[in-house]
């Protein structure tokens, strides 16, 4: 922030996936009127315009929503550290235990990816 200088800052982007821990220190030392944008408020939004351009992924009716953890990593030690920020058990699988699905609709491959 010193670096800023006399520079006005309008809005701070917390990029990093561990700055939201510790936003409320960029908060105060911050003056009040700069936003703060952090990384899962992005892509939540990210998430939320690509279901929109991708309505085959919505979920029947009749479908009843859940949550799944998925890593790629150790899914004991995934889920031991997860767990301290998560406040709760959280069950991971790995990527690997998944099967491969088929796309539901054809059409190009745009290379579109998100990762929850």
């Amino acid at each position: 922030l010193a670096k800023a200088g006399r520079s006005k800052l309008d809005l701070v982007v917390l990029g990093c996936t561990h700055f939201p821990l510790i936003e409320q220190d960029f908060r105060a030392a911050l003056p009040a009127e700069v936003k703060i944008m952090d990384q899962p408020s992005v892509v939540t939004a990210s998430l939320i315009s690509y279901l929109d351009r991708h309505p085959e992924y919505r979920r029947a009716p009749t479908e009843v929503p859940g949550v799944e953890f998925l890593t790629s990593g150790d899914p004991t030690r995934v889920r031991d550290i997860a767990q301290r920020f998560y406040g709760a058990l959280t069950p991971f699988k790995h990527l690997s235990g998944i099967a491969a699905e088929e796309p539901k609709s054809e059409g190009p491959n745009t290379d579109e990816s998100v990762s929850v």
